[in-house]
């Protein structure tokens, strides 16, 4: 699960860069340990791709079925991460955070997230996850779209939702998100099963 959260944080390392006050390594660290939160989701499935040992892509696909065995929520010190971190810096990472969180309608199935590692770019990855996301949410969910929402400026990530035959529903502006990640708008796009 921590290779997968650094993975996640690598990749989306850009909308981190809001929280100035505390290096990289700080952050990372901060994000893992709020990650663990996230991640006993009972409704997100999540999906770690290991190549000769190595993490090279996890996502998540959230619907409103929950998993058959619950993750724990793990106890976190809040007090510990204030004082490590900042009170803003905590506040900050934890609302990023929130963001990969959604509720899908009763026949839709969500992709929270895509992480591909930069290295492993480029070769196909992206496409995989998208076919077994697709069987995924049809197959074993019994959904009848696939969603998820792209940042608008995230340009190839964009060409592979429409590659894959995701259009576009609606496009979001966002002043919280704009604050937190630097991002002013999203697509949310949707693929009929």
């Amino acid at each position: 699960m921590k290779l997968a959260a650094r993975l996640v944080f690598t990749a989306f390392s850009s909308k981190f860069s809001s929280i100035q006050s505390l290096s990289e390594v700080q952050q990372l660290a901060l994000f893992e340990q709020l990650w663990l939160l996230h991640s006993a989701n009972q409704y997100e499935a999540q999906f770690v791709i290991k190549n000769q040992g190595q993490v090279i892509a996890t996502f998540a696909i959230i619907s409103n079925m929950p998993r058959v065995e619950p993750r724990k929520k793990p106890q976190l010190r809040y007090v510990s991460l204030i004082k490590n971190y900042g009170l803003f810096s905590v506040c900050r990472m934890w609302l990023v955070c929130s963001l990969f969180d959604y509720k899908p309608n009763k026949k839709e199935a969500y992709i929270a997230y895509i992480a591909v590692a930069e290295n492993q770019q480029k070769r196909g990855v992206g496409s995989v996850i998208l076919d077994y996301a697709q069987h995924y949410a049809r197959n074993l969910l019994k959904k009848s779209h696939l969603s998820l929402y792209v940042a608008q400026n995230n340009l190839a990530a964009a060409a592979l939702y429409k590659r894959h035959g995701f259009v576009e529903r609606r496009k979001q502006k966002s002043w919280l998100t704009a604050g937190l990640t630097r991002v002013t708008s999203w697509s949310y796009q949707v693929k009929e099963l």
